[in-house]
């Protein structure tokens, strides 16, 4: 039934078709339509469809590449004693950037991780036993890992002495 009452409207505001081959334009006359509403019984005028606004949220600009930041650093490592004997306690403090979450110090033995204290200092304490066999002294290569967030790592070698 609304579908026949756009029908009609639309042929009533259409007008007549143009007397005159040259003529350009026809008059448009609006024409209520009324349509009869069915809980009613009965009728009114309709008018032209509402727009509503409607908001739309901006949209985001594309994520540019954000420049990666600078790569960790180690400022310094220390280990004391400077010559290690049996029975010492050896002390390993290590200074990086503040971006770095592990440190591991690798021997061609052993790989230690250090303790973090705060962000940026590592240290590890431990003792070397009294009875050493001989064949275990001499002089050793560490490296000092540093290991970012974000997957980074830096090096630093130091060489120990075991007497």
């Amino acid at each position: 039934m609304l579908a026949a009452a756009l029908c009609l409207a639309l042929a009533a505001c259409s007008g007549p078709a143009p007397q005159h081959a040259n003529a350009v334009s026809t008059a448009v006359r609006a024409t209520p339509v009324v349509v009869a509403t069915p809980n009613a019984g009965a009728t009114r005028p309709t008018t032209a469809p509402v727009r509503k606004r409607v908001a739309v949220a901006p949209v985001a600009p594309l994520a540019t590449p954000v420049p990666s930041p600078a790569p960790p650093q180690i400022y310094s490592v220390r280990a004391t004693p400077a010559v290690v004997h049996g029975g010492d306690s050896v002390v390993w403090d290590v200074r990086t950037t503040p971006d770095v979450v592990s440190v591991v110090a690798r021997t061609s033995l052993y790989s230690l991780p250090l303790n973090i204290v705060a962000p940026g200092h590592f240290v590890l304490t431990f003792a070397i036993p009294n009875n050493v066999p001989f064949f275990f002294h001499g002089n050793y290569n560490l490296d000092v890992a540093a290991n970012s967030s974000t997957g980074d790592t830096t090096h630093r070698l130091v060489s120990l002495r075991f007497e």
